[in-house]
């Protein structure tokens, strides 16, 4: 590979790139084929006699100028050698006349080499070029009109003259000869003056008097004609032995001939010179000159280039089989230059990246050789030619971009590797094609990015442009919102460009489009956001208006399917506010004509389906706009049973408005009463209740009355519908309180029940002990019980507290909740009832987590005991955790602390307190509970102390929140009363670890209170104070300034501890002694000192009291320097 390549000049930060240049190799690069073939033919002209025509063949690109020049190079590797070789380029001279070129050429290398004498060989060259000879044409005037008359005047205007003048005609001549004269002067002085300017054979036509007398200019030319421009065959074979005849005439000189490219030169040209090559190889051996043996002629070819020559005369148009006669005949040997392996290939291509791109690491051309295989085959076989120049494409690329957008090599040689068409179309096409695939395989997933960048010369934002108007257009049809999205941030400015002219219609207008691309269209721009910026886009209000205007022209939404329905929806909210538009399509909604005949029934479900993707889609809309369902009676009894399962928003049934509501009531009610399709009669009913015609239907209501109001043996079919029915006409208020409790308290609905637990029938059960719970909520018995109500009662109680035992009641119960009242509702009925119903709050802890009630600061405030109790009982973790994660969760958390801190302070509220204040931490709430604290009086402070509660637990909390709250009197009358309660006791209580703590509550004055008053406690208590007293209260009282302005200290607290042998009181009063050694030794009542320390003298010399006790002594002892015998 050449080193000759240009240095592209590198500006800071670009990486350079060099061009290959299209020259022989220096050197064998595809693995050694090239040595090998350039070795044998050296090896052959080394050893064997000349005289021979040696053939080397190979494609265009091959290495065949590469083998020359190795050929070259062995055969004249030493500068003493006697060989020379001459390469003559047929293409390089393509239109001069070869035979005389190749002569002037091989002269000159002779010469060069000193073989030929350089005067003589320069004439001869001389002459060749001399082969030209000089031709002069002369044009010759005419007379012209004017000419001719003053000819004429010449010989009259003598005689006239004469006549006239009555003179001697030779007298009236003189003036004739004078005007000829004169004439003549005139003439001579304009042919002297051209002349001396070298102008006498120039064509003027326009000065000088042969232009005045003849037609044209006298003109004269001189032409320079080559009579010969190529030597005879005759003369070039004269020549051509002449010269080798001077040149060989040394014996051991060589000369070898190498004729390149004569394939790529004209037809004609190059069989002329074939033929003349005869001359120099093919000599009788009569006649063959002695340097013929030292002469060789090689000539590189490609088959196809010489099949072309004969293209045209071969006979029978056999070019092929001409070209191989010819090359039998002329070559005495050939050789082939072998294609190159993958490995060669590979190699080859790996060298001339890194000298074209020398800046790149080899790990960046992996993906190069990968492209070309794959592009061109795995088979391929590349000459180095078309490696260089597919490298030399790349490097253009390069030079251009650099790494510039992200291209990479394997990008750019891609791209190399495609034609514009192919690109064009692989970008275009909404399906990848085969070149698709090949680019996304060597370049990645950014493909497209890439070939666009590249394709176009423009940067990425500006190249992705144009080729955006196909997936706007698309994605408009397909109804994705996304992909618009995508594009537009993707493309920005770009976008809108193309969006104004493809978006509002692709079709020309937006008014020409059909419902369904309508519909898709108004989707895929909703969703796609792009109308909700603020300001919204001038492009965007233009294709907003023309949607709208297309949308009112279209007069039938026919089939008014989910589809059409969901572009409805996707049109009123782009519309935004403006109600009389959404009004308008809700109109043509229900103006779709729906048979009536058995056909009508899948039309009327489709209708109901698309009805149903419109109101949900319109939910948002200020206000929501009402829905007429065109349905008759027969209609929804076929429709309802299929929409039960869908998932529809809980405002859907009430924006529907049934047509013909009365017929509806009627034809609901007959069937109830005849006992008819119950099930689907109730949920019509139930669906009919949840609409704008719920208020009518008086007749449905007295109906279903009639139905459950019997006591039958027989379980009504499909009761659960029924009393679901029934429950929401309650709520409707078309069934008055009365009536319906009647049910209740008669009966009714604990028989119900009863045949409902013997058929096993869950949701009968459950929607029979819901609406009597809701007569009853107290779930006392009824004052009758006929038919099997004693043993539906008996049901409703095992249910209430173990649901478990039918399964199935807990999910109906909790859906029939929902839809009846919900949480408010159950949380009355829970709160109403003394028993532990299991069912209901296990049903009230589910409803929390879905009901919005749960969220509303007064519920929580008013049912948050409802609220802890669920959740203790729910399975959703420890109670207090499950209560503190519901506080922590509340979005009305702030509202609710407002409500707390409005009323007033219970001490029976503390756990909604400290779980407020747990989630919240507010300071308001530290300060309002504080003084709420203070407000607490002294029995409500010792019952909490004694057996501490969740009051205790809010001061625990507020210390431990870093603001303990200040407390007075109330408070230390309630630790005073605690005190008192475990001084003699050995229970420890709940306030072992947080007592400390909560001492600390008490300001400075309450507690030296304190502290008098457990003291009193202690001194009263006659030397039985136990140990859980002083862990609590010891520590209060151990102050020695205090201890020692008590008078009685030694005499009723010291001595009764030694008297009663209380090693608990003598440890606390070791632990004194130890810190204060002077407390007894200053005490007032030394007498009583004196008789306390003659006390511990004798106890310490006696073995009373257990090991505590004893060991408590010696410490004393100690401590008052009595003396101890050793152990």
């Amino acid at each position: 590979m050449s080193n000759h390549g240009a240095h592209a000049v590198t500006a800071p930060g670009h990486r350079p790139t060099r061009l290959l240049p299209d020259e022989p190799a220096l050197a064998d690069t595809l693995g050694g084929a090239h040595e090998r073939v350039a070795a044998a033919i050296a090896d052959l002209i080394r050893g064997e006699d000349g005289g021979k025509a040696v053939g080397l063949e190979g494609g265009w690109g091959a290495g065949k100028s590469t083998i020359v020049r190795l050929i070259t190079e062995k055969l004249v590797e030493d500068p003493a050698s006697s060989t020379r070789v001459a390469v003559f380029d047929a293409w390089a001279h393509q239109g001069d006349p070869l035979r005389r070129t190749f002569l002037e050429q091989l002269i000159q290398r002779l010469q060069d080499a000193g073989w030929v004498d350089r005067g003589r060989w320069d004439e001869r060259a001389a002459g060749l070029a001399r082969r030209r000879r000089e031709e002069t044409h002369r044009i010759v005037p005419q007379l012209t009109r004017f000419g001719t008359l003053l000819g004429l005047a010449l010989f009259v205007l003598p005689g006239l003259s004469a006549a006239l003048a009555n003179v001697s005609w030779y007298i009236a001549l003189v003036p004739t000869l004078v005007f000829i004269l004169l004439v003549g002067l005139a003439w001579g002085w304009n042919y002297r003056s051209r002349t001396k300017s070298g102008l006498e054979a120039a064509d003027d036509s326009s000065s000088g008097l042969p232009a005045l007398l003849t037609g044209q200019a006298t003109t004269e030319s001189r032409t320079l004609v080559t009579e010969t421009p190529d030597p005879t065959s005759v003369e070039f074979e004269t020549l051509f032995r002449e010269l080798c005849s001077e040149g060989l005439r040394d014996p051991e000189r060589r000369l070898v001939l190498v004729i390149d490219n004569l394939d790529r030169v004209a037809p004609e040209d190059a069989r002329a010179i074939w033929s003349a090559l005869q001359t120099f190889v093919q000599h009788g051996a009569t006649e063959r000159p002695a340097w013929a043996h030292r002469l060789w002629l090689v000539v590189p070819y490609d088959q196809d280039g010489i099949s072309r020559l004969w293209a045209n005369d071969a006979p029978g148009g056999d070019a092929g089989g001409t070209a191989s006669s010819f090359l039998n005949k002329t070559f005495q040997v050939r050789f082939q230059i072998p294609p190159p392996t993958i490995l060669q290939w590979r190699d080859y291509l790996r060298t001339a990246l890194i000298e074209a791109l020398p800046a790149h690491h080899e790990d960046d051309f992996h993906g190069v050789y990968r492209a070309f295989a794959l592009r061109r085959g795995h088979d391929a076989q590349p000459t180095p030619r078309d490696l260089r120049l597919f490298v030399n494409a790349i490097g253009a690329l390069h030079r251009q971009w650099q790494d510039q957008e992200g291209l990479t090599v394997p990008a750019l040689a891609c791209f190399a590797l495609l034609d514009r068409d192919d690109v064009e179309s692989a970008l275009r096409s909404p399906t990848p094609n085969a070149d698709a695939t090949f680019a996304e395989r060597v370049i990645g997933d950014n493909w497209r990015d890439a070939l666009v960048v590249l394709h176009f010369g423009a940067p990425l934002a500006d190249a992705r442009v144009m080729l955006l108007r196909g997936p706007i257009t698309s994605a408009l049809d397909n109804g994705d919102g996304a992909a618009l999205r995508e594009l537009e941030t993707t493309h920005g400015e770009g976008f809108w460009a193309v969006f104004e002219d493809s978006a509002p219609t692709g079709r020309n207008d937006w008014g020409l489009v059909g419902q369904p691309d309508l519909a898709r269209g108004a989707t895929a721009l909703d969703s796609s956001d792009l109308f909700k910026a603020d300001p919204v886009r001038r492009e965007a209000a233009l294709v907003l208006n023309r949607i709208k205007t297309a949308a009112t022209a279209v007069d039938t939404w026919q089939p008014f399917n989910e589809e059409a329905a969901e572009g409805m929806a996707a049109l009123c909210r782009l519309a935004g506010d403006d109600p009389a538009f959404a009004a308008a399509l809700f109109r043509r909604a229900s103006s779709v004509e729906i048979p009536t005949d058995a056909g009508g029934t899948g039309v009327a479900l489709t209708w109901m389906q698309g009805a149903f993707a419109l109101l949900a889609g319109t939910r948002d809309l200020s206000p929501p706009p009402n829905l007429e369902v065109p349905l008759t009676p027969d209609q929804w009894f076929s429709v309802v049973p299929d929409t039960q399962d869908a998932e529809l928003g809980e405002d859907t049934w009430q924006r529907l408005t049934p047509r013909n509501v009365d017929a509806i009531d009627e034809a609901v009610s007959t069937r109830l009463g005849a006992r008819q399709d119950i099930e689907v009669v109730g949920m019509l009913t139930n669906v009919m209740l949840q609409t704008e015609a719920a208020k009518a239907l008086h007749l449905t209501a007295n109906a279903l009355i009639g139905y459950l109001g019997d006591f039958s043996s027989e379980i009504p079919a499909h009761l659960a519908w029924a009393v679901q029915a029934l429950m929401a006409c309650r709520a409707a208020g078309l069934v008055d309180a009365d009536s319906y409790g009647r049910l209740a308290a008669e009966g009714q609905l604990l028989h119900n029940l009863a045949l409902a637990v013997d058929q096993q029938d869950a949701g009968a059960m459950a929607c029979c002990a819901f609406a009597y719970l809701q007569s009853t909520p107290n779930a006392s018995a009824p004052r009758q019980m006929p038919g099997y109500a004693d043993r539906g009662y008996q049901s409703l109680l095992t249910l209430l507290r173990d649901p478990q035992s039918h399964p199935g009641v807990s999910e109906v119960f909790l859906a029939v909740a929902q839809r009846t009242g919900g949480l408010r509702e159950i949380a009355r009925i829970l709160e109403a009832s003394p028993l532990e119903e299991t069912l209901l709050r296990q049903t009230f802890a589910n409803l929390l987590e879905t009901d919005p009630a749960a969220r509303e600061p007064g519920f929580v405030t008013e049912h948050w005991r409802t609220i802890q109790a669920a959740l203790a009982v729910s399975g959703s973790g420890e109670a207090a955790t499950a209560f503190q994660s519901f506080f922590e969760t509340l979005p009305s958390l702030a509202e609710v602390e407002a409500m707390i801190t409005a009323g007033p302070f219970r001490s029976e509220d503390a756990p909604l307190y400290i779980a407020v204040l747990r989630a919240s931490g507010a300071d308001q709430l530290n300060s309002w509970f504080s003084a709420g604290l203070h407000s607490v009086d002294a029995k409500t402070w010792a019952a909490a102390l004694q057996e501490p509660d969740d009051l205790v637990a809010l001061l625990i909390e507020m210390s431990s929140s870093g603001a303990p709250p200040a407390l007075g009197p109330a408070y230390q009358d309630g630790l005073a009363a605690h005190a008192q309660a475990i001084v003699t006791t050995e229970d420890f209580g709940a306030l072992s670890d947080a007592l400390p703590e909560l001492l600390k509550l008490l300001d400075d004055d309450n507690t030296a209170l304190l502290a008098r008053r457990v003291y009193d406690v202690l001194e009263s208590s006659n030397g039985a104070a136990r140990e859980p007293f002083f862990a609590l209260y010891g520590g209060l009282i151990a102050d020695r300034d205090f201890l020692l302005a008590q008078p009685g200290f030694v005499d009723r607290v010291c001595r009764p501890f030694i008297v009663y042998s209380n090693a608990y009181g003598f440890r606390w009063l070791a632990g004194l002694l130890r810190a204060a050694p002077d407390l007894l030794r200053l005490h007032e009542d030394q007498q009583a000192v004196r008789d306390f320390r003659d006390r511990v003298s004798s106890a310490v010399q006696s073995s009373d009291g257990d090991q505590v006790f004893r060991e408590a002594t010696r410490s004393i002892a100690s401590a008052l320097g009595v003396p101890q015998s050793s152990p």
